[in-house]
């Protein structure tokens, strides 16, 4: 089957956030009295912030603000340091280009909430490449489930096995991969790789990769 779109993921795909997200999560989930370490903060990874909010609530009650608004707290302030220090990762925009001048639809869908998407979009001044921007607020659940690729092809006007997925998580390539798609993996971990069907080490490698493939 021709490629006729590419879906990128965002967070190490397009931009390093982790450090952003556990420097916010720490800030206001601390101010509530919640003991954040970094091996239960390990077990939050790739978990929307909606499920993010509700870990550490389980683990740690507090009293006061909502889970709603604890999260857009938490939002709110991944959103400014994405404002303040948030740098596009090498090969990003060669890579948007290469596609989009190939008459690729190009297409996001992410974990992330949809104002820290619209932030990263802004900060590296790419939301013009994209045809369909699409986060976990969208759908009933994320990564892993394959419902927010499903999602993504059908407003892109395609069937998943038209699409290539590009992804650094293991939760990205399993989720692209059951809804039916080719996948792409931007990652030096052997078992993210081996669940992908093309793998490159850093995203400036994109471009050579995908310049061999005949179904383009």
């Amino acid at each position: 089957m021709t490629i006729k779109a590419v879906i990128f993921d965002m967070d190490g795909t397009l931009i390093e956030t982790s450090t952003m997200w556990k420097a916010a999560e720490m800030e206001v989930f601390s101010s509530l009295g919640v003991e954040v370490s970094e091996t239960l903060s390990q077990l939050t990874e790739s978990m929307t912030t909606t499920r993010v909010t509700e870990f550490w609530f389980a683990q740690f009650p507090w009293e006061g603000p909502s889970l709603a608004e604890v999260e857009s707290s938490v939002i709110r302030r991944v959103k400014e340091l994405v404002l303040e220090e948030g740098e596009a990762i090498d090969g990003v925009v060669e890579s948007l280009s290469f596609f989009t001048e190939r008459g690729l639809k190009l297409a996001l869908a992410s974990n992330a909430p949809m104002d820290v998407i619209s932030a990263v979009l802004t900060k590296l001044n790419i939301g013009s490449y994209f045809d369909e921007v699409v986060s976990a607020d969208h759908v009933i659940s994320g990564k892993p489930d394959p419902h927010i690729f499903e999602f993504t092809s059908r407003k892109l006007g395609l069937d998943p096995d038209e699409c290539l997925v590009v992804e650094d998580s293991l939760s990205g390539v399993l989720g692209a991969k059951r809804a039916g798609m080719q996948v792409l993996a931007i990652a030096s971990n052997m078992r993210i790789s081996l669940n992908a069907d093309y793998h490159v080490e850093k995203m400036r490698d994109v471009v050579d990769t995908i310049s061999s493939f005949e179904n383009l």
